[in-house]
This record gives structure tokens, C-alpha cells and sequence, in this order.
């Protein structure tokens, strides 16, 4: 392997885990599947590149050059394919498929003939590809899928459909798949400049970024195994790639003052950096599941105490007030209600609420009826409903019923609603507002909710 090819190999590398992670962290969604396609796509241009760089004969070159290019040319569709799975365009499907499709039509002609790969050169990196005759035309398609993909969360970004944090998020995605599609500076020395084909960068930082966003939003029973998985990517490869680096940088001295015997240099450098390596990658792991463990367990002492309080507990108001109370403290917003289920009225009757470190004023009867859209929902899906993520879902569906919904949950000033259950029929909600400022919030999910049987 030549100097030039080691880090787009640990590029590869990286691409690969993260796409192996991303999609067995949920292999049903579309948007985990196209995410997970764009990174094996990267991984295979690296690789190819890797190969290509440290080949000697120009035929073997030439191949590693042409499997570089077919992996490259996927990345356009799997973005276009992320965008309209995030965005719910459903009605885009069909281009999506027509885009892979097309892809799949150049990969024959640019594996076997010169119509898009004519050769390649030799710059001073190695061997590199050669743009063919309608290498322009691909272009085309490429830089099209891109632009689509763009324009579609670029037009969501400017509606004023979406909540800050759903804004915050879309931002967040088109940012890194901007720098993913900085890497496209590759296509330069294609057509005979000389200039390092350095996008593998661009593409690493992409899948970094990937890979905290999923770290920072990934539900707590993923948390360890994504931390490890983190720290083993950015400390403990880069960390044993080291003495490779230093076998390159150092092989001529070593050759002139040990002979054949130069690499013993490296290999007992390699055995050092991989001992070395377990003890400080262990150590890291451990802090990292020890702060994780420590935020459960203040979660847990938190419910113990507030278990103990209710056994002192005298009256259903003064239930309802503790409830709110930690319900403000433990999950952090800045305002709490509960609404309970009067049989006679057939009204859910707000009982209580208290914002943060305020009892709020509740001699005001304030009702919602149990036929309401939003209890419905509750009642029917037997786990809480988030206004973000309704929001989200039903901005491109014409469903009366979600909007319904996600209307009532304004209406009250909800974030968050949380059922509760006796036996099989609703019998409380409580509403949670706002996330306070500067605190992370804490909601439970589908996944960690079940409605009882």
C-alpha cells in the first residue's frame, strides 16, 4: 500500500462500519437504508482508489479505477433517495428508482469500454481515472440527482411548516451532505489537472458528522453500543494506523541500515501501539458508559425518591401536584398539566399543572372532549404523541384526522402528551410544554412504551 493510499483506506473503512451501523440500527427505515447505501457507496469509491493508488501495472489500475467510478456514481441517487424519505414525498419514489435505474444502465459501459472511463494516468500519487467521451453526460446526471435532492430541503426549510428544532435538523443534514458533495473535486483530475484528489476528506468528515448526529439523537438503548463504536472509529483505528505511517515515512533508513531485516522496526512498533491502544481505548470506553450509567442512575434515585413521597401522599390533588411537580424536574420542561377522564361528562378535565417551580392557577375549568383527534390518537396508538414529529409526518399528507391532532396539541400548548391506561381505556394525559433552555428532554418513545394488555 503506498502513503497515498492509507488514509483514503481507513476512509473506506469508515465509510463501511458506518454504514454497516446505520443500517442494522433500524433496517426497515427508508431513510436509514438510503443513508446506509450512500456510505457503502463512499466505501467502495475509497477503497478503489485506495487499491488504484498502490498498483503498479497500469491494467490492474485501470480496474481498481473503474470500481472507484461505479461506486461514486451511486452516491447521487442515495441522496436524492434521503431526501425524499426524510421529506415524505412519497410521490417521489418512482424518480428515485429511475435514478438508481439509470445508474445501473452506465455501470456495464463504464466497467468494460471508454465511453465514460477512457484509461488513466499516471500522476505522482498513482494511477488515476481518465475521463471518457460521455463522462459529461454522467456528470449531468450526477450533479441533477444532487440539485434535486437540495432544492427539496431547501424548499422545506423556507415553508413555514416546521418547528425551530425540525428547521435545526434539516439544516444540519443539507450542511453535511454539502461538504459529501465537496468530494465531487475528484472529478477534476479526471480530465488531465494534477491536482490530489483530496475530496476523501470531505467525505469522512460527512460520515463523522453522521455518526455524532446519530450518537446525539439515538434512543438510550443504543447509547453504549454507539459510544463504543465511536471511540474504536476515531481513536483506536487512526491510533494502530500509526506505525503504518511511520513504516512509510521510515522504510528507506531502516532498508539502508537493516536490510531485509527493516521491518522488524514496524512490527514491533505495530504490537507496542496495539497494546498500548487496548488499555487507553478501554479505559475511554469505560468513562464513556460510566457518565451514560451515571445520568440512569440519577434517573433512577430520582423515581426511588419520588416513590418514597407518595406513600406520604394524602388526597388526589396532592398526587397530582407531586406527579407535575417531577414530572417538571426529571423530564425538564418548563410546564406540566393533567387531564383526567370524567365518565359523566365524557370530558377530559383538567386537574392540575405547574410550570417550573409556579403551581399554575387551574380554577379556570379547561376541557378537552374524549372524542377529540388528539385523544383518539392517544387512545388508538397506546404511546405518547410528539407534536415535533407529528408535525413533521403530516407535512406533506393530506390526513384531516393527524392535522386535527396536531391543531389540539397547540390549542393546549403541548410538546408532548403521555397516556395512561387502566385497562385497556384512557383514562389520563399529561401534557408536558417546552424543553427549558440549555436541558436535553428526555421523552419516552414508542420503543419504550407499550399500551397494557
Amino acid at each position: 500500500m503506498s502513503f497515498h493510499s492509507l488514509p483514503i483506506a481507513l476512509g473506506s473503512l469508515f465509510s463501511l462500519l458506518a454504514g454497516c451501523f446505520i443500517y442494522f440500527s433500524n433496517r426497515k427505515s427508508q431513510n436509514n437504508i438510503s443513508l446506509s447505501l450512500f456510505c457503502f457507496s463512499l466505501a467502495v469509491w475509497l477503497f478503489g482508489y485506495a487499491a488504484a493508488y498502490s498498483m503498479k501495472l497500469e491494467s490492474w489500475g485501470l480496474f481498481f479505477c473503474r470500481i472507484a467510478c461505479t461506486g461514486a456514481m451511486f452516491t447521487a441517487p442515495a441522496f436524492y433517495h434521503f431526501s425524499v424519505s426524510f421529506l415524505h414525498k412519497k410521490n417521489e419514489m418512482k424518480a428515485v428508482k429511475i435514478a438508481y435505474s439509470l445508474m445501473l444502465l452506465i455501470v456495464p459501459f463504464s466497467m468494460s469500454s471508454n465511453l465514460f472511463l477512457s484509461g488513466v494516468y499516471k500522476y505522482y500519487w498513482g494511477y488515476y481515472s481518465r475521463a471518457g467521451a460521455l463522462h459529461p453526460l454522467y456528470l449531468v446526471l450526477f450533479f441533477g440527482f444532487f440539485l434535486r435532492g437540495f432544492y427539496l430541503l431547501w424548499r422545506k426549510v423556507k415553508s413555514n411548516t416546521l418547528a425551530p428544532t425540525q428547521k435545526a435538523r434539516i439544516k444540519f443534514i443539507f450542511i453535511a451532505y454539502i461538504i459529501a458533495l465537496a468530494g465531487a473535486v475528484d472529478y477534476i483530475p479526471k480530465y488531465g489537472f494534477e491536482l490530489f484528489p483530496f475530496g476523501f476528506i470531505c467525505e469522512i468528515t460527512f460520515v463523522i458528522m453522521v455518526a455524532y448526529s446519530l450518537l446525539r439523537h439515538k434512543i438510550i438503548n443504543v447509547r453504549l453500543f454507539a459510544a463504543r463504536t465511536l471511540i474504536f472509529l476515531l481513536f483506536y483505528v487512526p491510533y494502530l494506523s500509526i506505525p503504518l505511517w511511520l513504516s512509510f515515512l521510515t522504510k528507506t533508513f531502516f532498508e539502508k541500515h537493516l536490510g531485509q531485516l527493516w521491518w522488524i522496526v514496524p512490527g514491533v512498533l505495530s504490537m507496542l501501539f496495539a497494546t498500548t491502544g487496548l488499555y487507553v481505548f478501554l479505559f475511554l470506553k469505560q468513562k464513556i458508559e460510566n457518565r451514560i450509567n451515571a445520568k440512569k442512575l440519577k434517573y433512577l434515585q430520582a423515581i426511588s425518591d419520588f416513590l418514597e413521597d407518595v406513600k406520604n401522599v394524602r388526597g388526589l390533588k396532592e398526587l397530582i401536584d407531586l406527579v407535575l411537580t417531577r414530572t417538571t424536574e426529571l423530564v425538564g420542561v418548563n410546564y406540566a398539566s393533567l387531564y383526567l377522564f370524567d365518565r359523566d361528562e365524557n370530558l377530559y378535565i383538567l386537574k392540575g399543572g405547574r410550570k417550573t417551580g409556579v403551581t399554575l392557577d387551574v380554577n379556570v375549568e379547561n376541557t378537552i372532549p374524549a372524542d377529540n383527534a388528539l385523544m383518539r390518537l392517544l387512545a388508538e396508538g397506546g404511546k405518547p404523541v410528539v407534536r415535533e414529529e407529528l408535525q413533521f409526518e403530516i407535512s406533506e399528507s393530506e390526513s384531516v384526522f393527524s392535522r386535527k391532532a396536531e391543531s389540539e396539541m397547540s390549542r393546549i400548548n403541548a410538546s408532548v402528551v403521555i397516556p395512561s391506561f387502566y385497562h385497556k381505556n384512557l383514562i389520563a394525559a399529561i401534557v408536558l410544554g417546552e424543553p427549558q433552555r440549555f436541558r436535553k428532554m428526555w421523552i419516552p418513545t414508542s420503543e419504550f412504551y407499550r399500551k397494557p394488555n
